[in-house]
C-alpha cells in the first residue's frame, strides 16, 4: 500500500453531521436492550439451520391451529411481530457492519500511516544523533522504547489455530460422500477453514456472516481415516453457529478451540465410544450456554446415562439432546 493514502482530516461540520446519524440510527429504534455478557449466551435465539421451523411455525403452524397456542410464550399477533421485527434488524445489521468495517479500516489506514511515519523519523533521530545532531538524541531517546527492541530477540508465537480430528471407519466403502457441515454467525467475518482428509486432498472455504460451508469427500481406497478441519486464522471457530459432521462413521471426534457460540452439533449416525460422547457433552455444557440442541443417535451411538451430571446440567438449560 502506497505511503500517505489519507491526507485529509474531517472538518467540525463532517464530525457531527457522522456523530448525529449515529444518533438518529440509535434514537430511531424504539425498542432497546443492552444484554449482560452472560445473557448473550444464554438467550436462545434464531440461526440459519433454525429460521425455517420458527417461520413456519409462526407463519403456517399457528394461524392454522389456534387451539395450540397457548398464550404463555404471547400471542400469535406477538410471536408475528417478533420474527418481523427480526428480519428487519437483520437487514439493518448487515448494513451497518459494512459502515463499522469501513470506518474501522479507514482509521487502519491512517494509523499505519501515523506510524510508518514516526519509525522514519525515529530512525532519521538515531542517524542524526550518530553524527551529534543537537536534539537528536533527545528524539531518538524518547521513541527507543517504542522502537529500539523491534527486529531482535525471540518473536512472540502465533496464535494457536485449532482443529477438529475425526477418525472414521472406512474398512467398508459405501461410495457416498462424506460431509462435514459449518455455518456462520452473524459475527463471522470470513475466516478460512481448511478440511484434509488424507494426505494431499483438501478442501478449504471462508466462513461468512450466516453462511454454510459444505466439505465433501469419497474415499476411494478403504481403511481407518483421520479427518482434520482446522482454522487457517485463529479464532475462527469462536463465530460457528451450526456444526455438523453426521454419517462419517466416526469413531472419534475431538473439538478444540471455541466453540462456545454453536448452538447445534449434529453428530448423527455415527459409531462414538460412550468415553468420547461424554467428554463431548461435557465439553458442549462447560460453555454455559443456554437453547440449543445436541443429536448423539443413529449408528452405533452408545446411549449417556441419563443421570450424567453434564447431560442433566444442558437439559435444565433448554438444550434438545437427542439420544438412541
Amino acid at each position: 500500500m502506497p505511503f500517505n493514502k489519507i491526507n485529509i482530516t474531517l472538518t467540525p461540520a463532517e464530525m457531527s453531521s457522522i456523530a448525529a446519524a449515529i444518533d438518529t440510527i440509535i434514537n430511531t429504534l424504539p425498542v432497546k436492550y443492552n444484554l449482560t455478557k452472560s445473557e448473550r449466551t444464554s438467550l436462545s435465539n434464531i440461526n440459519n439451520e433454525r429460521y425455517p421451523y420458527v417461520q413456519r411455525a409462526i407463519e403456517n403452524h399457528g394461524p392454522a391451529n389456534p387451539t395450540l397456542v397457548s398464550g404463555y410464550a404471547g400471542t400469535q399477533a406477538e410471536a408475528t411481530n417478533d420474527l418481523v421485527f427480526y428480519d428487519q434488524m437483520k437487514a439493518h445489521l448487515l448494513r451497518l457492519r459494512q459502515a463499522v468495517e469501513i470506518y474501522e479500516d479507514t482509521q487502519q489506514v491512517a494509523g499505519s500511516e501515523a506510524y510508518t511515519w514516526t519509525r522514519m523519523l525515529y530512525n532519521s533521530a538515531k542517524d542524526a544523533a550518530a553524527n551529534q545532531v543537537p536534539g537528536a538524541d533527545t528524539v531518538a531517546d524518547d521513541l527507543a522504547t517504542l522502537f529500539g527492541g523491534q527486529g531482535s530477540g525471540t518473536p512472540p508465537p502465533p496464535p494457536v489455530t485449532a482443529s477438529i480430528t475425526i477418525t472414521s471407519d472406512q474398512s467398508i466403502l459405501s461410495g457416498m460422500p462424506l460431509e462435514i457441515i459449518i455455518t456462520g454467525n452473524l459475527s463471522a467475518s470470513g475466516g478460512a477453514i481448511l478440511a484434509t482428509w488424507e494426505s494431499g486432498i483438501t478442501n478449504s472455504a471462508n466462513l461468512t456472516a450466516g453462511g454454510t460451508l459444505v466439505f465433501q469427500h469419497v474415499y476411494a481406497a478403504p481403511g481407518i481415516k483421520t479427518i482434520t478441519v482446522a482454522e487457517v486464522i485463529a479464532g475462527v471457530f469462536a463465530a460457528v453457529s451450526a456444526l455438523q459432521i453426521p454419517n462419517v462413521k466416526a469413531t472419534s471426534i475431538t473439538l478444540s478451540g471455541d466453540f462456545s457460540a454453536t448452538t447445534t452439533f449434529n453428530f448423527f449416525g455415527n459409531d462414538l465410544t460412550l468415553i468420547n460422547v461424554n467428554a463431548l457433552i461435557t465439553q458442549i455444557n462447560d460453555y454455559g450456554t443456554s437453547g440449543g440442541m445436541l443429536n448423539i443417535s443413529g449408528g452405533t451411538m452408545p446411549v449417556p446415562d441419563p443421570a450424567f451430571p453434564a447431560l442433566i446440567a444442558l437439559r435444565s438449560r433448554g438444550w434438545m439432546v437427542t439420544t438412541n
